[in-house]
């Protein structure tokens, strides 16, 4: 389940980085099974990164950091509170 998990991510991060080319790419919240402090977790993410490099370029592949996001599972409670204080002030 998580190799096809990482697999389709793969793919979606593929088409992603080729529509808009972040140079960063980060998985965070509750979908990253443990993050890089969990061995599920460091799988889950080379599988996905291996299934990017397999789709893409090597130059795009090269320009093109993925990694586990620092917030963890809070990532999201996180994005939320920035977005709704954004929208307060207006700005």
């Amino acid at each position: 389940l998580i190799d096809e998990a990482a697999f389709y991510l793969g793919i979606g991060v593929t088409t992603a980085v080729h529509m808009i080319d972040p140079g960063l790419v980060l998985f965070g919240g509750a979908m990253n099974f443990g993050g890089s402090s969990c061995p599920v977790g460091r799988r889950f993410l080379q599988r996905a990164i291996d299934e990017f490099e397999r789709r893409t370029f090597g130059n795009v592949f090269a320009g093109t950091r993925i990694e586990f996001a620092t917030l963890g599972g809070d990532a999201g409670y996180i994005g939320a509170a920035a977005y709704a204080r954004q929208e307060f002030q207006g700005n």
